[in-house]
């Protein structure tokens, strides 16, 4: 199908699920912190159905695709001698097809996230600080090994500019390589909080001109108090997903 009834097929099956089972499951237990009632997860639900059919974006960024959910250094298998080649993926258990931009995403295995590089934006190479000359020799091998990393994801951001410009154009769009919000998002709005589906309606808001429909207002509308409450949720969940990732690595837990 097309997008927009993709994701309002989505939109549909989480009412529907929540007008016969969520009035018998207000229990908190096995559900992502904060919690909601169902009445606001229905209003997140209908704002995001009415502003479905009017996002605009390219046909060739719409195109049903199959894309690996997390391509991660766990589930990457690379050639046991020579070239470090990539020769398989595993862990294709939460695979969807969905529109491109919704899948196009910045593999997690080329992301740095060290912090004591900065990432330049566009066609600049990342640098060691101009205090590193300064440190123990050890010190600067540490930081000397995060500029690798730091010019891995530069590299892989360059190669797809230079041999995928589908993938370039998404990674220029307002918010992410998803178009605000994701089937995901919509179908477990329930069960991992609506507040990241929320967040993502917040996103929509702010660059409709951008990907809604001309002369057409934006159906999205929040109250001043209720973006500020929305702000304190999000920092709980923050907090809260922030907390599970110490007790895994306190556990020696992958992801």
């Amino acid at each position: 199908p097309d997008m927009h009834s993709f994701l309002l097929a989505a939109v549909n099956l989480e009412r529907a699920w929540l007008h016969r089972h969520a009035s018998r499951n207000v229990s908190p237990r096995g559900r992502c912190f904060p919690f909601h009632d169902i009445s606001t997860h229905l209003k997140v639900l209908d704002m995001c159905a009415k502003a479905i059919p009017h996002i605009v974006l390219p046909p060739s960024l719409c195109s049903p695709t199959l894309w690996h959910p997390n391509i991660s250094h766990s589930n990457l298998l690379i050639a046991p001698t020579g070239p470090a080649e990539i020769r398989g993926l595993v862990d294709w258990q939460n695979s969807i097809i969905a529109p491109y931009c919704m899948q196009a995403g910045f593999p997690e295995a080329f992301i740095y996230e060290g912090g004591l590089i900065d990432i330049p934006e566009g066609r600049v190479t990342p640098k060691l600080p101009s205090y590193v000359s300064t440190l123990s020799p050890e010190e600067q091998e540490v930081y000397h090994v995060h500029l690798k990393l730091a010019m891995r994801q530069k590299a892989y951001e360059q190669k797809v500019v230079e041999e995928n410009l589908g993938r370039a154009i998404t990674f220029l769009l307002p918010f992410s390589a998803q178009v605000g919000f994701s089937p995901s998002q919509v179908v477990r709005s329930w069960s991992n909080s609506v507040v990241p589906l929320r967040d993502s309606l917040v996103d929509v808001r702010e660059e409709w001109k951008a990907v809604g429909s001309e002369n057409v207002q934006c159906p999205i509308s929040f109250t001043d108090e209720e973006l500020r409450a929305h702000e304190r949720e999000v920092q709980q969940c923050l907090r809260y997903e922030q907390s599970i990732t110490s007790l895994d690595e306190d556990l020696g837990c992958e992801k």
